[in-house]
């Protein structure tokens, strides 16, 4: 514990604080927290108004430290009480003891702290103190003959080198926050201008992609898939493209993790389905071959209850045969909750869905759970593909999936094949599939509408002769 000589240096005890009393009834007024007697979020952001102000009057600088500590839930289920009344006295109190006299500390929410810096002197004080508060918070917490080790991270931003307002410089501190609790546990970041636009950069995507789904915004983009040994076309894997009026094209790697942050995934997965959905149908009204389109879908999205009701209500809509439509989940997503992924499979594997493991060798590669998934299709990552031709241990990984998969009774499929070497090898293990830069980049709906065409063409060209 703090000792309390510690505590009081500042000539009060941090999380002991005298409140104002209320109205009748009531136990505190809205500045103050009520489990901890702490200032609260009111009142810091009163007390950063007035920083900013005399900063700003006497051409100085002040400082806000957002401070997060990880591990009140971990506290609430392993040892089966209550932590705000536990962790959080104690957290201010060793926060307090690391700041001086005149610096506000605060209480914002169940896991996080703000500390007020006024009138620095210079910046590195910001930085040197978020570094004494990290020592002291990360050493332990320990109240009721509880001890445990506390993961804490420190956002810190300075008015007015990065913000001119009291809620600008909290965004930016926020910034700051986010990017030490990125960087792992016990970390401090000061503010810069780079996490600044990227953070901004999300915020636009977040904002603008649920109006980019509902306006139909976003568009599809087809990789074609080959057959290893004739290198015709048949299928493909739908690619999901947003072009941002403001920012331009945005990779999918980023406006899907953004999806999946901002709980937007499942309505990108739909628009994703149906589109692919009216696609099939437009391609069999033109009397084009049934190929098989595999769409990937989240792991939220395949976990939840209706996915295989919703599913099956678009291929009924847009009147395509189930087979025309294969699910790819990736094998980490899968994993996730097994119990869940299997349900899922069974049910859609009785609507006549095709379901394919995506990106294997990326992740767990459990061959267990490989046996009690019995997907149809084992897609082997791009990361193992590419090294083919100089990685003899890489060839026999490859080669060893391949056999494995066949006495599964699995079809599959090599992603990310560019040289025509790895599509010789492939070729010679028995792989069945493959995609990738070499055969075909990937095709706008128009474009795989005319592979589709010369497919059935060829087929003409076949049974003629």
């Amino acid at each position: 514990m703090v000792e309390p000589r510690q505590l009081r240096r500042s000539g009060r005890i941090p999380g002991r604080l005298v409140v104002r009393p209320g109205a009748r009834g009531q136990d505190t007024v809205a500045e103050y927290s009520v489990a901890t007697a702490m200032p609260d979020r009111v009142a810091f952001g009163r007390w950063l108004d007035q920083a900013i102000a005399q900063a700003r009057l006497a051409e100085g600088s002040c400082a806000v430290l957002l401070i997060h500590v990880a591990d009140f839930r971990e506290v609430d289920e392993v040892f089966e009480v209550r932590a705000d009344e536990i962790l959080a006295q104690d957290a201010g109190a060793l926060a307090q003891a690391a700041l001086e006299p005149h610096d506000f500390l605060a209480r914002l929410a169940r896991d996080e702290f703000a500390v007020g810096v006024p009138e620095m002197v210079h910046h590195g004080r910001a930085q040197e103190l978020g570094s004494r508060v990290l020592g002291s918070l990360a050493e332990f917490v320990a109240s009721r003959g509880l001890q445990m080790q506390i993961a804490v991270n420190i956002g810190i931003a300075t008015y007015p080198r990065d913000a001119q307002t009291s809620e600008s410089l909290m965004q930016a501190a926020r910034v700051s926050l986010t990017e030490a609790r990125q960087s792992g546990s016990n970390q401090v970041r000061l503010f810069n201008s780079a996490a600044g636009e990227r953070a901004r950069r999300t915020r636009v995507i977040r904002r603008d992609l649920w109006t980019a789904i509902q306006d139909d915004a976003l568009s599809l983009q087809f990789q074609p898939k080959f057959d290893a040994r004739r290198r015709n076309v048949v299928g493909a894997e739908a690619l999901c493209r947003w072009r941002h009026p403001a920012l331009g094209q945005v990779s999918p790697a980023e406006f899907i993790a953004v999806a999946e942050q901002s709980s937007q995934i499942d309505k990108l997965d739909d628009w994703v389905i149906a589109s692919v959905c009216r696609h099939v149908r437009q391609w069999q009204d033109a009397g084009l071959p049934l190929v098989p389109v595999a769409i990937n879908v989240s792991g939220l999205r395949f976990a939840s209850r209706n996915f295989p009701q919703y599913l099956l209500e678009q291929i009924h809509q847009h009147d395509i045969p189930p087979s025309a439509i294969t699910l790819e989940i990736t094998e980490t997503a899968a994993m996730k909750d097994i119990a869940k992924s299997l349900e899922t499979l069974a049910e859609l594997q009785s609507l006549g869905i095709q379901v394919a493991l995506d990106d294997f060798g990326s992740g767990y590669s459990s061959l267990g759970y490989l046996k009690r998934l019995r997907v149809g299709t084992l897609k082997i990552d791009r990361t193992l593909i590419g090294g083919l031709d100089a990685d003899a241990q890489g060839r026999a990984i490859v080669a060893s999936m391949v056999a494995l998969a066949h006495e599964l009774r699995m079809k599959v499929v090599a992603e990310g094949v560019e040289s025509n070497s790895q599509l010789e090898l492939l070729n010679e293990m028995g792989c069945d599939e493959v995609q990738g830069y070499l055969l075909s980049l990937p095709l706008d709906a128009a474009g795989f509408a005319e592979a589709l065409a010369q497919k059935s063409a060829a087929r003409e060209v076949q049974s003629v002769r």
